[in-house]
């Protein structure tokens, strides 16, 4: 019965310690992540897409016809169709 009680405490100890790392690694955690959250916090609020700004840019103008010129800086050639491909 000594023996069975020994073991027993051993155990109780052995997971005593387990339980304390666990716990300072859950507290570590909680802190990192009340100060993400706090940091949150102290970012600018997004502007509202829906409110005119003064600095807003002027409406979008008309896209060009082809072989005119415009003030476009990218230009996306279109995509052969299936039916354009076939012929090629």
């Amino acid at each position: 019965m000594t023996k069975t009680l020994t073991e027993v405490q051993a155990a109780a100890v052995s997971s005593t310690g387990t339980l304390e790392a666990l716990t300072v690694r859950a507290e570590g955690a909680a802190r990192r992540r009340e100060l993400l959250v706090a940091s949150l916090h102290d970012l600018p609020e997004p502007p509202d897409p829906t409110a005119s700004t003064p600095n807003a840019p002027a409406a979008p103008q008309q896209a060009a016809t082809p072989g005119e010129t415009s003030d476009i800086l990218f230009l996306r050639h279109p995509t052969p169709t299936s039916s354009q491909e076939a012929t090629s």
